[in-house]
């Protein structure tokens, strides 16, 4: 025993190729037209995923260089703090200031004793 709408269905196709008025060779044609289209797009879908695959590895590539960029300049800066803390420019700038004011002190004494080296030299 059939059923109604698988019946119904198988009954109207019959009555439709008995009348005549089913064309069997368009209906092939326009599938082959569907097929085609829905092979070209399934074609460009798939070039379309390929290229989209391609950008997100580039983007992950750059992304993996700016983190170790990040990390690099991060490590650099942590190496400076800690070496700010250290207090060895403190020592350095003392080191120089004692430097120049030796030396002024000498260049004073220097020019007090040539001073006082030839005003006494002359008489």
């Amino acid at each position: 025993m059939r059923g109604r709408a698988g019946g119904a269905g198988a009954d109207q196709a019959q009555v439709a190729m008995e009348m005549g008025t089913f064309d069997l060779d368009g209906e092939v044609d326009s599938l082959r037209q569907k097929v085609g289209r829905m092979k070209r797009l399934a074609g460009d879908i798939g070039d379309e995923s390929r290229l989209q695959g391609e950008l997100l590895a580039n983007l992950d590539e750059t992304l993996q260089k700016a983190r170790q960029g990040v990390k690099r300049g991060l490590r650099k800066m942590d190496k400076a703090f800690k070496q700010v803390n250290s207090n060895h420019i403190l020592y350095l700038m003392a080191f120089v200031v004692m430097l120049f004011l030796g030396m002024y002190v000498w260049a004073k004494t220097y020019r007090a004793v040539k001073f006082v080296g030839g005003a006494f030299g002359s008489f």
